[in-house]
């Protein structure tokens, strides 16, 4: 093993370290690698800044922009409203309705814990109304505000656009600019089993527990929804703009036979369309671009180009290769592509997690001369799936709080929802997607 290679993965490592702490932000910790691959010379500064001016990039913080617009619109809280009175009656009623608006919102809303932020001051209301405990409730929707979302293309656009773009930087570009449905259809089984099992099943396995007088700060506080009052003219152009710019994402291959136009620049036309009439101003539009998430994309860009220069990629594959033989077996990798993200979502960032190992994966899969979508998919949705502990995503701990659970109880209740997403998401991905054939 050559002395560059020793760098590079001493770098790589000591930016999961960073990830694990979890003392600065993410993007910072990334950028930061990627400036370290610069200096020890595993990685050129043209590679470095490259993703920064990329489509991927552009695209990313227009969509951000375009949700930011759309979660302002009073479509959010009409959509709650009525879910709310529907669901009003028994247990079941009451979980099934919110479990559904949750799912629901979420996709537009892009956040889990903006969307539980928005709905738990409506749950709390039914519960105390119904003389209720809310940790029968809290749970179920938490999880599916957490697993369940960017499953429809106006949840997903963002997170494909940046697979894509690994795909395309990673020498797999055969398999990007995939329809945006594909991942709704390798998404959607795992999906509709939580929600089944989130509204139906779910409450029976909850402890009854009084919550600590649950959050009293409102959604606007939390998430900067609603911070600012939409006229009905820029209500209307958010509305229709967004749901145009996601239509125009899903058919972007037949309407590109008439207009070519990239996805990154139907993006940016309808971010630009939303702030011209003025849907986000000043400090509101630069809180909504996503930058963090922009330059988190662009620092692990980096870090993984300079491991795949280096040689790492390979060498990890060529591990992987002889671990299981010379054509592996597609459900042995995409148990392995699934358990070990899973397992590092519940103690670091889930963001952090998919950022790090997508790259990881397409390269591996690239060693092995294998189809990456099946093994990206899974890591993708083992990222999303962190709901044990209140470190990976900030949706935990408000849900701990709403609800009144212990660490204790939340592992014990996570266990069979951690099953389900497992299993299915495996069998169903890895059957449609094979690594080979």
């Amino acid at each position: 093993m050559d002395s560059q290679l020793i760098i590079c993965l001493v770098v790589f490592g000591a930016v999961l370290a960073g990830f694990f702490a979890n003392k600065w932000p993410i993007a910072l910790t990334a950028m930061v690698g990627s400036l370290l691959m610069v200096v020890t010379g595993c990685l050129e500064p043209a590679s470095a800044v490259a993703p920064l001016s990329s489509g991927t990039a552009v695209q990313l913080a227009s969509l951000f922009i375009l949700s930011g617009a759309f979660s302002k619109t009073r479509v959010i809280v009409t959509i709650a409203n009525k879910v709310a009175a529907v669901a009003k009656g028994s247990l079941l009623r009451v979980v099934a309705g919110y479990v559904l608006v949750a799912f629901i919102l979420n996709e537009f809303v892009g956040s889990a814990v903006a969307t539980f932020t928005i709905l738990y001051p409506l749950i709390s209301a039914s519960c105390k109304q119904m003389n209720m405990s809310p940790s029968k409730v809290m749970f179920p929707v938490g999880i599916v505000c957490i697993c369940c979302g960017a499953t429809t293309p106006a949840g997903s656009v963002a997170m494909m656009s940046i697979l894509n773009g690994y795909l395309e930087t990673y020498g797999m570009s055969q398999f990007a600019n995939f329809p945006i449905l594909t991942w709704t259809w390798a998404r959607l089984p795992a999906t509709l089993v939580m929600l089944g099992y989130a509204a139906f099943f779910c409450a029976r396995r909850l402890p009854e527990r009084i919550p600590a007088d649950a959050l009293k700060t409102d959604a606007s506080a939390n998430t900067g929804i609603a911070a600012k009052k939409l006229t009905t003219l820029q209500e209307r152009v958010s509305v229709i703009v967004f749901a145009l710019v996601i239509l125009g994402l899903m058919f972007n291959s037949l309407i590109n036979r008439v207009i070519p136009i990239a996805g990154w620049q139907l993006c940016l036309f309808g971010a630009v369309t939303v702030v011209a009439f003025g849907s986000l101003r000043g400090k509101e539009l630069w809180c909504n671009m996503g930058l963090n998430m922009v330059f988190l994309y662009v620092g692990t860009t980096g870090i993984g180009t300079a491991m795949s220069n280096c040689g790492a990629a390979q060498l990890v594959g060529d591990l992987l290769s002889s671990m299981f033989g010379g054509t592996p077996n597609s459900y042995l990798v995409g148990f392995v592509f699934f358990i070990i993200p899973f397992l590092l979502t519940q103690v670091m960032s889930n963001a952090a997690v998919n950022f790090v190992f997508s790259p990881i994966t397409i390269m591996c899969m690239n060693s092995m001369g294998a189809n990456p979508l099946g093994p990206c998919f899974l890591v993708i949705i083992a990222a999303l799936s962190s709901f044990m502990t209140p470190m990976a995503t900030a949706c935990v701990p408000v849900m701990m709080e709403a609800g009144g659970y212990t660490q204790k109880d939340l592992v014990k209740i996570s266990i069979v929802p951690s099953l389900i997403v497992c299993v299915v998401s495996v069998l169903w991905i890895m059957t449609i997607f094979p690594l080979y054939g």
